[in-house]
């Protein structure tokens, strides 16, 4: 036991000396850099990094390509587009089913009917057959008040006369009174007839008229809402959704999906060791599978300034998913027969001073890089 001990700790001593003297035994058997053989000066001086910057890339529309949804959540009633189709902006692609967002407009139309006769009426004032009904009611109280004014008087001299007792003439002025008040309560309400409406009720019944037209606005636009419009002129690139299928505005549920396809960039990835070399206005070439040799030729447009994680992969063994990346956007110069959504090899001529003329010459020549 103990000599299995000794022997593990003269182990562990000897690979302690190793490490400790494992950098200075390569060193004894290599030349100084700062005395250099005649050989080593002699060699010829490395060539020069290569000006190409390498990337992946994908086709996308100049405008991008857009999903269109819808603002309310519902059943969708129609998709008026296919695949393919071309669209103009401003035109409906997609509709919901609409019947509650009409019932609402219909009843707000409603309300606000009801508002405008009612601030109408309060505007103008009572109407004209009104006005005379206040007025035969006041010549009937009036008529009233005189026959018991008459009857009061008449009593009045009975009573001097010891005809009747006292109360039949208490009862004749209270009923004189009564008709006295009766008379110029029907005054008041003829006058309100004749006056117009006060400051206080016209700005009542214009509040009124207004929140009714907000209504009527409102539920008009929640019935807009319902059509779902192309934002640009472009072609239907994606239809994701059909007639009866449900939508919601608490998940991403994009109908359709449009760009404008006249124009082609491809939007390529540069690892962040290469992106300080890419500059707007560089030369730049992309191939794909689809077109063998092919090359096609186009401009950086610009660069983005923030670097983000891999998107496009290659599914290549060695490729870093995990490498950070800036995006490229390269104008097409020639994009027939490119579709949107294919992936290509992007290569960047970063030289000091491109032009077109020396870029052609350099895809053609064998100093391109080989894809």
């Amino acid at each position: 036991m103990r000599t299995a001990l000794l022997l593990l700790i003269l182990l562990a001593l000897a690979a302690a000396g190793i490490h400790m003297a494992a950098p200075d035994m390569l060193s004894r058997y290599l030349p100084s850099v700062h005395n250099a053989t005649p050989a080593m000066q002699a060699a010829p001086p490395l060539a020069p990094p290569s000006p190409w910057v390498c990337g992946v890339g994908r086709v996308e529309p100049a405008s991008e390509e857009i999903d269109l949804a819808f603002e309310y959540s519902g059943i969708v009633a129609d998709v008026l587009v296919h695949e393919a189709d071309p669209v103009r902006r401003g035109q409906v692609v997609a509709q919901l089913k609409s019947d509650e967002h009409k019932a609402r407009l219909d009843t707000a139309l409603a309300e606000q009917e009801a508002m405008q006769a009612e601030y109408d009426k309060v505007v103008s004032g009572a109407r004209q057959e009104e006005k005379s009904a206040s007025w035969i009611v006041v010549q009937r109280m009036r008529t009233l008040m005189d026959n018991a004014r008459t009857e009061m008087m008449r009593r009045q001299t009975l009573l001097h006369q010891q005809i009747i007792a006292p109360e039949e003439l208490d009862r004749a002025v209270t009923e004189y009174k009564v008709a006295q008040r009766e008379h110029e309560e029907a005054m008041q309400r003829h006058l309100v007839t004749l006056n117009l409406s006060r400051r206080e009720d016209i700005l009542m019944a214009h509040a009124r008229l207004q929140a009714s037209r907000s209504k009527v606005a409102e539920a008009q636009a929640a019935l807009l809402s319902t059509q779902l419009r192309s934002p640009l002129d472009g072609t239907v690139l994606r239809r994701y959704r059909h007639p009866g299928e449900n939508v919601s505005i608490f998940f991403p549920s994009p109908v359709l999906r449009v760009g404008d396809i006249s124009t082609l960039n491809i939007r390529a990835e540069v690892d962040e060791a290469d992106f300080n070399t890419v500059l707007p206005g560089q030369q730049a070439y992309f191939t794909c599978d689809a077109f063998g040799d092919k090359k096609f030729t186009g401009t950086v447009l610009r660069v983005t300034p923030m670097m983000g994680t891999k998107g496009l992969l290659t599914e290549s063994p060695t490729e870093r998913v995990d490498a950070k990346v800036i995006e490229v956007l390269i104008a097409a110069d020639t994009p027939a027969g490119l579709v949107t959504g294919l992936i290509v090899d992007v290569f960047i001529d970063t030289s000091p001073q491109p032009s077109s003329g020396v870029f052609k010459s350099k895809v053609s020549v064998t100093s391109a890089p080989q894809e």
